[in-house]
């Protein structure tokens, strides 16, 4: 978690990338399928760069995209459990914040069409 989210403390797409590329190059033989799922829709997670704003904006724009809104609420509900009993009830707790987020978000669309 913390060299993935070292990139993404930077504000250049260039700089962010080639961070992107190390963390791709140190995790991916130990932790394939993570590392997938990390740059799965990697790109999007830039758009926000493309936008010109007040650089003092940058921390209320990064906290409302919806990846890191889900590692944040995945972050709180870790903190609020404290140890997890297993690996397994890693996986329930990602199961469960991913199910009530997905929901939320279908909830919303609804609601905007």
């Amino acid at each position: 978690m913390a060299d993935a989210s070292q990139m993404y403390a930077l504000d250049v797409e260039g700089e962010i990338r080639a961070q992107a590329q190390v963390f791709r190059d140190t995790w991916e033989a130990r932790e394939p399928q993570a590392v997938a799922a990390f740059f799965h829709d990697f790109e999007q997670t830039l758009c926000d760069l493309t936008v010109h704003f007040p650089r003092a904006y940058v921390s209320l724009i990064r906290t409302t995209h919806l990846l890191e809104r889900f590692h944040k609420e995945i972050r709180r509900k870790q903190r609020d459990i404290g140890m997890l009993q297993s690996a397994a009830g890693g996986d329930v707790l990602w199961y469960m914040v991913a199910m009530r987020e997905t929901a939320k978000q279908r909830a919303s669309c609804r609601g905007k069409g």
